[in-house]
């Protein structure tokens, strides 16, 4: 994947991101919602994700508008191993860089 400070230069803003995650209303999202966002995003129970449940579960299930280019930012920061699947565990990994701001 890609590290978390290269996502940040340049045209990337997590924190338009987030937002757009966020269930409404929420301050702030916690690690359990973001968490939540990967468990949806499972179909096939196979605890990784791929780019297309990704972009499945945010566009059509949560409303996530997300542009092609910010899905597979997402995608590309949280795969730490580049093997174009995202664990749970990566997954957590990034929730827990990107919350903690």
């Amino acid at each position: 994947g890609i590290p978390i400070y290269r996502a940040i230069r340049g045209n990337w803003d997590w924190q338009e991101v987030l937002a757009k995650t966020k269930p409404e209303g929420d301050e702030k999202m916690t690690i359990d919602q973001f968490m939540a966002i990967f468990h949806d995003a499972d179909v096939d129970g196979n605890k990784c994700l791929s780019i297309e449940e990704l972009n499945i579960i945010c566009s059509h299930t949560h409303h996530i508008d997300l542009s092609d280019f910010q899905l597979k930012a997402l995608f590309r920061a949280a795969d730490d191993n580049g093997d174009g699947q995202v664990t749970e565990e990566e997954w957590k990994e990034l929730g827990s860089k990107l919350l903690e701001k």
